[in-house]
């Protein structure tokens, strides 16, 4: 019988998910490969490297792995201009919070099909 904990972070994941791509992302999941990245987000823009590219990891939860997991983000090599965003769920409630930036919003994923 699957662990309850992961199918619920498993499900988180997929609601982010599905929030990249109705923002026209691509999107995949890197499950089972214990990255720091629990997605990866890209679509073509018009910028001089003609694509955005976001490194998601998606918490549940447990406050205190907040902290490791921004650290853990950021370790990630890459261009500067990656974005990396931490998605905290937190009861019914889900924030989005954008580590360039250093900003927080509340965002809504339980209304969305």
């Amino acid at each position: 019988m699957p662990n309850s904990n992961y199918n619920k972070g498993r499900a988180f994941e997929y609601r982010v998910k599905h929030y990249y791509e109705r923002a026209g992302f691509f999107c995949a999941r890197t499950a089972g490969s214990h990255s720091p990245a629990d997605l990866i987000a890209w679509r073509e823009v018009p910028t001089s490297h003609g694509v955005d590219v976001v490194l998601i990891q998606c918490k549940r939860g447990k406050k205190k792995s907040y902290a490791a997991a921004k650290d853990e983000l950021r370790k990630i090599p890459g261009p500067n201009w990656w974005r990396r965003v931490l998605w905290e769920s937190e009861g019914r409630k889900t924030y989005m919070h954008d580590l360039a930036g250093d900003w927080r919003e509340e965002v809504d994923l339980h209304g969305q099909k």
